[in-house]
């Protein structure tokens, strides 16, 4: 079980940082070591899908199924570029379909930090009377922490969707300097 946890936990890490490579150095990478580090980390995980029996030597898909969703989008990206094999940016060209779209999960956590806010802040209205002490400093917490996160996370987006929500976030950081003066 942990093992499986793992491993999840490793593709989410390597995939995430993929995306931050790409998203900042996507023109000058040949000319760095990141190009080479690219290709040496795909290529491990290439070889540890054939391990694992996720993918045939042939870059097709094994008799074994990936468990996880990352996992699984990742072999099939292998499977649809296997007759660009040959080719010297592969594993450049593999890396970069696996990320693709990763910024929309970005922008959905910085929406689910916006309700939550919005949420909280209702609740306070409402409840206002209820909140003290502990409750009080859990809920100015959560007021102040909701939108810091959506900052962050809106801005590891990419796209006008990005800005939008930055600015919705500010907006409600803006209310709770209102709410806190």
């Amino acid at each position: 079980m942990f093992k499986r946890l793992y491993s999840r936990l490793i593709l989410i890490l390597i995939r995430l940082s993929l995306y931050l490579l790409f998203k900042h150095k996507a023109s000058k990478l040949k000319k760095t070591k990141s190009y080479e580090d690219v290709n040496s980390l795909m290529k491990n995980l290439l070889n540890s899908l054939v391990r694992s029996k996720n993918l045939n030597d042939d870059i097709t898909v094994g008799p074994e199924i990936v468990n996880s969703k990352s996992g699984r989008k990742l072999v099939s990206v292998f499977v649809a570029n296997r007759n660009k094999s040959n080719e010297d940016d592969f594993y450049v060209q593999v890396a970069k379909e696996w990320i693709e779209g990763y910024e929309k999960k970005f922008h959905r956590i910085s929406i689910i930090f916006i309700i939550l806010f919005i949420l909280l802040w209702f609740s306070g209205i409402f409840l206002n009377q209820y909140i003290s002490n502990v409750y009080g400093l859990i809920f100015v917490l959560g007021l102040f922490l909701f939108p810091v996160f959506g900052f962050v996370f809106a801005g590891l987006g990419k796209g006008g969707e990005k800005w939008l929500l930055i600015v919705v976030n500010v907006l409600c950081f803006m209310v709770f300097v209102s709410i806190i003066l």
